[in-house]
């Protein structure tokens, strides 16, 4: 896919969602280690129907999307992602335990799931 088609496609899609960055998002400011380039485009989806809404638009529009959490332990080459990157921080935060099955959602943190795990003692 060329730069050019991807551009017309995120200008598409910015008409249909409201939650996206200003393109060119620098990725670096949202990892761990602060490296890697900018994203075309860059969402923070707000529930579950902003995400629908995210991920059947860039279907339709054949617009690579790539999912991330918090960015921990996450590169990002220097020449960036193409296409809308879907972060799923915060708002997408929480964990269940049942049994000796951890479910953690992508915005939790490292940190606050090794101290569930650990108060379960769960392991592995």
């Amino acid at each position: 896919m060329t730069r050019g088609s991807v551009s017309a496609r995120i200008q598409e899609l910015k008409t249909k969602v409201m939650e996206l960055s200003p393109e060119g998002a620098e990725m670096s400011r949202l990892t761990t280690l602060r490296l890697g380039g900018p994203a075309d485009l860059l969402a923070e989806p707000c529930n579950v129907d902003g995400l629908q809404t995210l991920l059947r638009e860039s279907s339709r529009l054949e617009l690579p999307v790539t999912l991330i959490g918090r960015g921990s332990d996450l590169l990002v080459r220097d020449g960036g992602i193409r296409g809308l990157v879907i972060r799923l921080a915060g708002r997408f935060r929480g964990m269940t335990v049942t049994g000796q099955r951890m479910t953690v959602l992508a915005g939790t943190s490292m940190s606050a799931a090794a101290n569930e795990a650990a108060a379960h003692d769960l392991a592995g």
